[in-house]
């Protein structure tokens, strides 16, 4: 047997896995408007966005270490400051230009909360409705542009 196509497939697994932690994270950040405050304030340590923000600086930190990890901010490990860099800002920032995913993110968010009803209408049929969604579902679509 071949250990070429498990590795594979092991591959895809981790790297999605990775995917759904990093749209979860990226979602914290638009939602907070932590991408937000590091675009008006730049270079910052999770003390200082936490002290601007009123969030809980512990939570804001390990936030800050995964966001960082998944390549979405840069960090500088001696200071412990994140910033954005123009980039980043494109596609985490700037709503509605070519690059924006701003809405994307709390979209697919969004997207995947009706989970235990999917889970239910594939072991008795049925379907999901559209008020099995959350209203921010409805909002995200706004952000991303689409015209439904």
């Amino acid at each position: 047997m071949s250990e070429t196509k498990p590795k594979e497939l092991l591959d895809q697994a981790i790297r999605d896995m990775a995917g759904a932690f990093s749209v979860r994270l990226c979602t914290i950040g638009v939602e907070l408007g932590i991408f937000k405050d590091l675009h008006q304030n730049g270079r910052s340590t999770s003390e200082q966005i936490a002290t601007r923000m009123g969030l809980n600086e512990r939570y804001l930190r390990e936030w800050l270490y995964g966001i960082v990890l998944s390549g979405y901010l840069e960090f500088d490990i001696t200071t412990r400051e994140a910033w954005l860099s123009p980039q980043q800002e494109q596609v985490l920032v700037q709503e509605g230009g070519r690059f924006a995913q701003f809405g994307t993110f709390k979209l697919l968010n969004s997207a995947l909360l009706p989970y235990e009803k999917l889970l239910s209408v594939f072991r008795a049929g049925g379907g999901v409705g559209f008020e099995d969604y959350p209203p921010a579902l409805w909002e995200a679509l706004d952000h991303t542009g689409c015209s439904c």
